[in-house]
């Protein structure tokens, strides 16, 4: 599953130093990492594993719920991760989005990031279990029908 899929880690950094938030998400076990960095005195910014949805559109639409006091973004930069979550910390991915939520001067961001990857690492585990046990999963063959004869 990691080799399947070339990044461009350079442009995903970059993305996520300027973006105003981002949506790092996990197709293989449809899962997110939401991150926004905007603020106010009330509102520190968002680090949360929330379901994938079908567009931006619809990511725009659950931010403006998730935080109402800071409306609808302008935009969401959607960055695709298929690969293993800790492929994302091994490629120093990870550290880059540590960086830019502390760099807000959020003083919770390393705690909050490191309970999101916990999170997403046992989200990830799970989905691997499910597709060993075939628990969701269907086979691509069937069984040979038994001859009545």
């Amino acid at each position: 599953m990691d080799r399947e899929h070339p990044l461009d880690l350079d442009e995903a950094r970059t993305y996520i130093e300027q973006a105003e938030t981002v949506a790092l998400y996990f197709p293989y076990f449809r899962r997110t990492l939401l991150l926004d960095m905007r603020t106010t005195p009330l509102d520190p910014p968002l680090a949360r594993v929330v379901p994938m949805v079908r567009s931006g559109e619809e990511r725009l639409r659950v931010l403006a719920r998730l935080r109402p006091r800071l409306g609808r973004p302008a935009g969401v930069t959607m960055i695709p991760w298929p690969r293993f979550v800790s492929s994302a910390k091994a490629l120093g991915l990870w550290q880059a989005i540590v960086d830019r939520m502390s760099g807000t001067g959020w003083r919770q961001a390393e705690a909050s990031l490191e309970r999101c990857y916990r999170e997403l690492l046992a989200e990830e585990r799970a989905e691997l279990q499910r597709a060993c046990t075939g628990d969701g999963y269907r086979t691509i063959w069937e069984q040979p029908r038994r001859s009545s004869v």
